[in-house]
């Protein structure tokens, strides 16, 4: 169950389960003799155990825009005939559900996970039997520390239910779905099992091994990828749920029910280990592979526009996302993209060119010539359809004219390598229905780039890292509480009123504020700052419209609650908001540090709701961000 703020596409993972559909019958299609059973609970009682379980309470839309509010209630959360029932309830426009955890009571590292439940139907109705790290500060915050999702089912969609891995830095997450032909999984019981082991996750679902999964990664706030098989080398605790409505399933219709036909029922939950785990293992590392590029070492196939189908999965796509509409078509070695509607997402009119190979470590030069019937922007990337859809390049906003340009863009693949890499030109929600030309475009491989170390990254006397943004976002953190709105990426083009441009600057294109400043936030963790010294932060900024950000040198919250049981995010240096507009200004602030040293400090831009909520799209630039302490 997503816990985090971000949604993603899936890769490819594994679910499982055994046959046993019964208490007391016998695991099937699983070798069991090794394991050992380590926790039980049959919810036979009359209420649940607090000695097992520990109730979560959180306010409505704490996390993926859900509607409830999780509570504890004998209405949301008991036992009734052998088994626990968790109960989502309307109350007018006032949803409730229940969330229930083993965290401090029963953790583990490495087991076998077993429940066998029923799920709710309904649309909008999202169950989850799930689990999280006991130490979520370990590797760092979501999704740095890992998730493993054993079973959820859309509630509008009863056959199909999903495992899901979240890991790493960028998010990354593997997803698997499994489909039932002969009932669901609201109407009778099914048993759901994750086998986790050192270096290696499987799933189950009624005893059908539907894969497993042994590829993964994480960092930590230094950017340094963290030994494999972190995170899942930790403890994890197990979560019970359903949520009502949020980003994935939707929200309830006047066709969802709060009966007993909205219950997730639990018949029982089973943990077993083995006797011991050998965690002695090292990954396998497979030589990349890849399409070769054409004779002049352009890797993108047809960057010339010969004629081709744009409706086929193969070079080049033309895609569409509803509401959005238009037609491309190739003519002269230029491809034409017509817009009829542009729709409301910057994907809803798109040309894609799909199984691009990028290999870690080397420079790329990416270019291509465009224009349009008049001025206007399009969005131009390069991303990972297969991991999470991060963005190797981009999105870069780039300015189109009547003139045909040609631009030019370098970056280095700091990702790992991905031979069905995917190249985007996104041409919707730009506020204009401009005709866009496109031609020549090509993707070089140049050198084996050089390795930058992270103390390369810091200047000497400042004390952040990757200042001015020359190694792209290393070193910087991106949060968006609704991703479909908000982007980052570093611009080399962008120029403010004056026609003043920076070499590379870190832009943030946002549509939507939202509804507070920290719902999107540009930030450096692992900040040293010690007690009584004076310190001078100063950065410039722009804006293509005026409004304010906030800025600040702040605690680690949530390391704080780690050690001392409650969030504390205080900040160090006042967290003042400044003005910005369409002209580059420098920001400087000198303060005292009159708390104690921390290690962990971490440097936050937050450009969400100041005051006014802004739906206009607009661009925020951040460069030349420096820290120095004041001798």
């Amino acid at each position: 169950m997503k816990i985090n703020r971000i949604i993603a596409a899936g890769l490819v993972l594994a679910a499982l389960a055994l046959t046993g559909c019964g208490k007391n019958k016998k695991d099937e299609g699983l070798d069991m003799s090794k394991y050992q059973l380590k926790f039980e609970d049959n919810f036979d009682g009359e209420k649940l155990n607090e000695a097992d379980w520990n109730y979560e309470l959180h306010e409505p839309g704490w996390v993926n825009n859900e509607l409830q509010a999780y509570i504890k209630s004998d209405e949301n959360i008991y036992l009734k005939d052998g088994n626990l029932v968790i109960q989502p309830r309307k109350n007018g426009d006032v949803y409730t559900s229940g969330r229930i955890n083993t965290q401090g009571k029963h953790d583990f590292k490495y087991g076998l996970f077993e429940a066998r439940l029923k799920v709710p139907h309904g649309k909008g109705f999202l169950p989850a039997f799930w689990m999280m790290p006991t130490n979520e500060g370990l590797y760092g915050q979501w999704p740095k520390c890992g998730e493993i999702d054993i079973m959820e089912v859309l509630g509008d969609k009863l056959t199909t239910s999903y495992a899901t891995l979240h890991f790493g830095e960028p998010h990354t997450m593997a997803q698997v779905k499994e489909t039932i032909t002969k009932g669901n999984f609201a109407d009778e019981f099914h048993t759901f099992q994750c086998e986790w082991e050192p270096g290696r996750i499987r799933f189950y679902v009624d005893g059908k091994k539907v894969g497993d999964f042994n590829d993964w990664f994480t960092k930590k706030i230094n950017d340094e990828e963290e030994p494999w098989p972190a995170p899942y080398n930790q403890e994890f605790y197990m979560i019970f749920n359903v949520a009502v409505g949020g980003n994935w399933p939707g929200n309830p219709d006047a066709s969802t029910p709060f009966d007993e036909q909205a219950q997730m029922v639990v018949d029982y939950v089973r943990v077993y280990q083995k006797e011991s785990y050998n965690e002695n293992i090292k990954k396998t590392e497979e030589k990349f592979k890849g399409r070769e590029p054409d004779k002049n070492g352009n890797y993108v196939a047809n960057g010339n526009f010969n004629s081709e189908d744009l409706s086929d999965y193969k070079d080049w796509v033309y895609k569409e996302d509803a509401p959005g509409n238009g037609k491309a078509s190739i003519k002269n070695n230029v491809i034409e993209i017509i817009s009829n509607r542009t729709g409301g997402q910057e994907h809803s009119v798109q040309l894609v060119q799909p199984d691009v190979p990028v290999e870690k470590g080397y420079e790329y030069e990416f270019s291509f010539d465009a224009w349009a019937s008049g001025d206007r922007k399009m969005k131009v990337g390069i991303c990972a359809p297969n991991h999470g859809w991060v963005r190797y390049f981009g999105d870069v906003s780039v300015p189109l004219t009547t003139e045909k340009q040609s631009f030019t863009y370098k970056f280095i693949m700091n990702e790992k390598s991905d031979a069905e890499a995917r190249i985007d030109f996104n041409m919707g929600a730009q506020g204009s229905k401009e005709t866009i030309y496109i031609a020549n475009v090509k993707l070089n491989k140049l050198a084996k780039a050089k390795v930058v170390e992270k103390k390369d990254m810091k200047k000497d006397g400042e004390l952040l890292f990757n200042s001015e943004f020359n190694y792209g976002t290393k070193m910087w953190e991106f949060y968006a509480f609704d991703p479909a709105t908000t982007s980052v990426a570093v611009d080399s083009i962008g120029q403010d009123a004056d026609g003043k441009k920076n070499d590379n600057a870190a832009q943030v294109t946002i549509k939507d504020t939202k509804d507070i400043e920290w719902k999107i936030q540009l930030m450096q963790k692992g900040v040293s700052l010690k007690k009584d010294k004076d310190y001078k932060l100063s950065f410039d900024v722009y804006c293509t419209m005026p409004r304010k950000i906030k800025y600040a040198l702040q605690r680690d919250g949530a390391l704080w609650k780690v050690a001392h049981g409650n969030e504390d995010w205080t900040p160090y240096n006042g967290a003042p908001d400044i003005n910005i507009n369409q002209k580059w200004k420098t920001v400087e602030q000198e303060f005292t540090m009159e708390y104690d040293d921390d290690d962990n400090v971490i440097l936050t831009f937050s450009m969400g709701t100041i005051g006014d909520r802004i739906m206009k799209e607009h661009d925020v630039f951040i460069d030349n961000v420096k820290l120095v302490e004041v001798k």
